[in-house]
Order: structure tokens, then sequence, then C-alpha cells
């Protein structure tokens, strides 16, 4: 499937079939997280694998009120080892750390679209509790859990901003029609230079 076509096609799944995931398919799900771009090529990560029920269930509830993601078969926690990043580039460390496991959480999702399965990021958890539940040592933090599955029927598709709607050229707030704008100034501008050659010349 063509990479453009996987990001379009990428939904956030709430309904999952009970369906088991071949394992091969989360290794390659796995290695297409390995290799996100990461902070000075430290790759500041770890994931955590789950299909046991019990903790998928014990997840959940920590997951507020979010009790279908018990449903899904397989469960991902991203893991941003802060200690890391920060040993190498200070307090500032932290936020490479976050920045890094997001990378590779994008990488997760859209891997799991190519394999034809649903996903959704989930980040409204119990950091604290989702941490000692799987025993995630204090150097390390949780910033994300991953659901995976095949999904029931089809995603309604999403409505998405207008790509003038969100970009801004050279600086915040200059918009396309801004820079639209400013070329046909400029290409008036080009006109009266050839208007004058061309008035220098004909004398």
């Amino acid at each position: 499937m063509d990479l453009y076509r996987v990001i379009e096609k990428r939904r956030s799944v709430r309904a999952f079939m009970p369906d088991e995931i071949e394992f091969d398919k989360i290794a390659n799900i796995i290695e297409a997280a390995r290799h996100a771009p990461s902070a000075g090529n430290l790759q500041a990560w770890k994931f955590i694998v789950i299909w046991e029920e019990k903790t998928r269930h014990a997840i959940a509830e920590l997951c507020v009120r979010q009790e279908w993601i018990a449903q899904a078969p397989v469960l991902i926690v991203v893991c941003a080892e802060l200690e890391a990043e920060k040993e190498f580039y200070g307090q500032r460390g932290e936020l490479y750390a976050l920045q890094s496991a997001a990378a590779a959480t994008e990488h997760l999702l859209l891997a799991a679209t190519k394999e034809g399965l649903g996903s959704c990021w989930v980040g409204a958890f119990q950091e604290g509790q989702v941490s000692r539940l799987l025993e995630i040592p204090d150097k390390a933090r949780p910033t994300a859990i991953i659901a995976l599955g095949y999904h029931e029927g089809g995603v309604a598709p999403m409505v998405k901003k207008k790509v003038e709607d969100i970009t801004f050229f050279h600086k915040w707030g200059n918009r396309t029609s801004d820079l639209i704008a400013k070329k046909h100034e400029y290409y008036k501008y080009l006109e009266k230079i050839l208007q004058k050659g061309k008035a220098l010349l004909s004398k």
C-alpha cells in the first residue's frame, strides 16, 4: 500500500474483533517503530507488548472509563527512557525523549494500518498506576498505550482541516492567501520593470 494511502486510511479504532493477531504482524509493527527518528539516535524507548487478558483488563481500568480497550487482543505500551536522554542533553532531554517516543508511536500506528489492523493511540491513563502494574522503572515513563486488533465494520471518514487553515509561511499568521497576494505584488513589480525596459529600448 502506498505510504500516502496508509496515512489517509489510518483511523482511531475503538471496536475490535477477538481474533488473535499473528505474531509476525506484531514483529513488523515493532520493527517499524524501531526505525523512527530519535534525538541523537539514542533510541530511548521501550515497547511492552501485552496480550494476557488479565493485564489488558487491568490496564483498561486505569484508562479513565475507556473499557473498550480491554477488547483489543493486543496492547503496546510505549515508554520513553527519560534519563537516557537527560544524561546526554541535560534537562531538555526529557522533552526529546517524549518527542522520540511520539515519533515511534506514529510509526506503530501506520505499520498497524499497513498490516490491516485497527489501532488507537490512548493517552488518557493513570500513569503512576500503569507504571506500577507493568513494573516500569522510575527512569522511564509510559507515554502511550496502543490498542491493536482487527476491527469490526468500517470506520467513518474523518473531517480534517484544510492545508491553508493550518499552514503559515515564514512566520506565524502568514497564510497561503497572504503569500499569493505577495506573489501578485511581485509580478506587478516585474511587469513595471519590463515596461520600463521596453520604453528604454524604443527610444
